[in-house]
């Protein structure tokens, strides 16, 4: 049985995120270097090519997609099967892109907020019948009760962030040496905190569920007492 504390619910979390690193670690290393190879060139050669970053943006989409069912894969979240797939995927990001961006471009806290609350509906999505909207509430209100931990795991993927941000506008702009290593950290510390949301996502959807079953369980038991 799961324990249901803020303590050990992050300590759970922790494992699960270790343990799915551990499964699925050739893909996660994968997706960094071939997510951020094409920014990467694009950055240090034709940085005015506004087309060309929107190619790199579709390949980066696909490719957290591909990861995403690798790491659920290799995590057993499709023991029971997957009911969806990239179209949910798509409109997942668009409910959850949008609000998450207005609120990151107005103040950063909030948005970073909103990014935690839904972190685990991806997978439900993809491991449930349930709509689009449902698996939105169902990530709202499985979280609300473990906000502190999930803001602590969240630590580490927005550091990342951060990374990239000061790589990119913090350097002085005299050496084009330190202007490609600038954009070589960007982009990898993008794509790291990329796949590390992708990993805390599932973990997360792993750890509710498993609290969630216990939960119905114990109803089970007391019903039948």
């Amino acid at each position: 049985m799961v324990s249901t504390g803020p303590s050990d619910f992050l300590r759970n979390l922790n494992r699960e995120q270790k343990h799915l690193v551990m499964k699925a670690w050739p893909y996660v290393l994968g997706y960094i270097v071939l997510g951020s190879a094409p920014n990467t060139f694009l950055d240090i050669y034709y940085y005015d090519e506004a087309g060309a970053y929107v190619w790199a943006g579709f390949l980066d989409w696909a490719l957290g997609y591909i990861l995403l069912l690798v790491v659920m894969q290799k995590g057993g979240q499709f023991a029971h099967g997957k009911t969806s797939g990239i179209g949910t995927y798509f409109a997942l990001g668009i409910a959850t892109g949008i609000p998450v961006g207005l609120a990151l471009v107005v103040l950063i806290l909030p948005g970073v907020y909103l990014l935690m609350r839904w972190l685990p509906v991806y997978a439900r999505a993809l491991t449930s019948p349930n709509l689009i909207g449902n698996s939105l509430r169902w990530s709202w209100n499985a979280t609300e009760r473990f906000q502190r931990p999930l803001g602590i795991a969240m630590i580490g993927p927005v550091l990342c962030y951060g990374i990239a941000a000061g790589s990119l506008y913090l350097h002085d702009g005299s050496s084009w040496t330190a202007y490609i290593l600038s954009a070589v950290a960007a982009n990898h510390a993008i794509s790291l905190a990329h796949a590390w949301l992708t990993i805390l996502g599932v973990a997360a959807f792993a750890t509710l569920a498993s609290i969630e079953m216990d939960g119905k369980q114990l109803v089970g038991i007391s019903d039948r007492a």
